[in-house]
């Protein structure tokens, strides 16, 4: 399936869309890991006491997602640009 351009594009390519979905799913599982861990102990917590009252959890969940991005957000956000940066500088612009 080599283009008229040649394979090495497509390997090229591939190798970007391979990095970036890599770092998606990387990034995404420190808050969605958090929300996931928030929300199982107040499950817990709630049904030991008994309250079952839903906005309990779901305040829990955004605070515990706001802290994640205050702390990791700085290191979240270089890592786009870094990959951006290398993706569109470093490739061959031929495609």
């Amino acid at each position: 399936m080599e283009g008229g351009r040649g394979g090495v594009m497509n390997y090229e390519l591939i190798a970007i869309l391979f990095d970036g979905l890599v770092l998606v799913i990387v990034l995404s599982s420190l808050p969605l890991g958090t929300a996931f861990i928030v929300g199982v102990i107040s499950s817990i917590l709630q049904t030991a006491t008994q309250i079952q009252e839903q906005t309990i959890s779901l305040i829990a969940k955004w605070v515990a997602i706001v802290m994640v991005f205050l702390i990791f957000g700085a290191w979240m956000g270089e890592q786009l640009v870094d990959f951006f940066v290398l993706s569109f500088s470093s490739r061959d612009r031929s495609w």
